[in-house]
């Protein structure tokens, strides 16, 4: 029996052994059916494994490109005596291994094919593989669908805001925190890893003190749906002091349509930081107080009061001095007065 599924995001896988039921998958595959994933168990005699994506996407005008392989993975040899034929707008540009070489197990054979994007859109293109024993016995024909996205913008895209993270002045041993979104503006799932998220000097030297502190993300990698974003805390935690600079950072994203393929696209933008010595507070010193020197005189002011106070003492002196005089002055007089007039008196007598 044959195995076959429908390809997407994850690796396509189809298989083809021997058995009862090949008529019966031959008799769909004849009118365009596919058959559905099925489980075969690993040994079978005839089967393969197809790594890569069988889904293209493309910005309408440009060509994207895929290589797909096609590993044995059964317990006998085979082969594949032809490559397969593609039809627009997918196209077959170099393979190996399909011109009827031998495959053992564990080997593989590959194809490289382009898709030219043409009007947006998805189109399904139906490929035929055939698989034969190593004897050419066994001959068993496997459709494997392809699917092809046309778009009117870039399907990897996202825009980061801000472009430019300013830090300002931070001391050495503090740390500030700015805020960076990623959002997907293209038209494929975006996957994010923190990791893939760094920063650098202008000659391109990473920068150790700036990290990723927190993510909506979470600590590892994540997917952003288209339209949506994921958003990240960018710390600056300097170490050393620097004059003012300016730097990237540079975030890249990647597009993984199957488990081995991978589209990246890398979008700069700008950090501008200074770190500057810590600002160090004194420690006061204790004092003792010192009383304060009394208040110098006005020049003059104390020999003008001595000379008060001199002259009110004297002036308080006089007049009990005068009063004395003139009390010992009125007793003379009267004494005066009458000794005279008694010298009249005797004169009259006489």
């Amino acid at each position: 029996m044959m195995h076959g599924t429908v390809g997407g995001m994850s690796s396509l896988r189809n298989r083809s052994v021997l058995g009862a039921a090949v008529a019966f998958v031959l008799a769909l595959v004849c009118v365009g059916v596919v058959a559905g994933p099925a489980s075969a168990t690993p040994g079978d005699p005839v089967s393969f494994d197809v790594v890569g994506s069988t889904d293209f996407i493309a910005q309408t005008g440009t060509t994207s490109t895929e290589t797909i392989t096609f590993v044995n993975d059964g317990t006998d040899p085979i082969k594949f005596p032809a490559r397969p034929a593609f039809t627009s707008p997918l196209a077959l540009i170099a393979f190996s291994g399909f011109s009827g070489e031998t495959i053992l197990p564990g080997s593989s054979a590959s194809l490289v094919v382009a898709f030219t994007a043409g009007s947006p859109g998805v189109v399904e293109v139906p490929t035929n593989v055939l698989v034969t024993a190593e004897d050419g016995s066994n001959r068993h024909l496997v459709q494997v669908i392809f699917k092809t996205e046309s778009t009117v913008g870039p399907p990897l895209h996202f825009v980061i805001d801000p472009t430019t993270l300013d830090f300002g002045s931070v001391m050495v041993g503090a740390s500030a925190s700015k805020s960076l979104s990623v959002r997907n503006d293209g038209a494929v799932p975006l996957n994010l890893c923190v990791a893939d998220i760094m920063f650098y000097d202008i000659v391109g030297t990473e920068l150790p003190d700036f990290t990723i502190t927190s993510s909506s993300l979470g600590g590892g990698c994540g997917y952003v749906s288209v339209g949506a974003q994921a958003t990240f805390s960018v710390t600056y935690s300097p170490t050393a002091k620097t004059d003012a600079f300016r730097g990237l950072v540079a975030v890249t994203a990647r597009y993984i349509p199957g488990e081995d393929v991978a589209d990246t696209l890398s979008i700069d933008g700008v950090i501008a930081a200074a770190a500057v010595d810590p600002v160090v507070v004194p420690t006061p010193t204790p004092t003792t107080a010192v009383p304060a020197a009394p208040a110098a005189k006005p020049a003059g002011v104390g020999a003008a009061a001595s000379a008060t106070a001199r002259q009110l003492a004297h002036t308080g002196a006089e007049p009990a001095f005068m009063i004395g005089f003139g009390t010992l002055t009125l007793a003379l007089g009267g004494v005066a007065l009458s000794i005279a007039r008694s010298a009249r008196r005797k004169a009259r007598r006489g």
